[in-house]
C-alpha cells in the first residue's frame, strides 16, 4: 500500500505532513513550509522567484538528510577504529 494511501483512500499530503511531525518535526516543518508556497502558486498567488529557488533548496536539503546514511557510516567508522 502507498504512504498516501490508507485503506484504498487518499490521504491530503498535509495529514501525511501531521503525521511525520512526531518522528521527523524538522523534516515536517520544511515540507509544511514548501506546501504553504506551493499552495499559493497553485490558486493563483505570484509566487517570487527567489521563494521558488529556496523552496527548492530546501527540498533537496530534507531529502539528504532523509535517504542520507552518514549517522550509519559514522557509526561504522568508529566502531571500526576502537577494535
Amino acid at each position: 500500500m502507498k504512504s498516501w494511501m490508507i485503506c484504498d483512500k487518499f490521504v491530503p499530503f498535509g495529514n501525511r505532513l501531521n503525521n511525520l511531525k512526531s518522528s521527523h518535526p524538522d523534516v515536517a516543518e520544511a515540507g509544511e513550509t514548501i506546501k504553504n508556497i506551493g499552495n499559493g502558486g497553485a490558486h493563483g498567488d505570484k509566487v517570487e522567484q527567489d521563494k521558488l529557488l529556496a523552496c527548492y533548496e530546501l527540498l533537496e536539503i530534507e531529502l539528504r538528510k532523509l535517504f542520507s546514511n552518514e549517522d550509519v557510516r559514522r557509526r561504522e567508522l568508529i566502531d571500526g577504529l576502537k577494535k
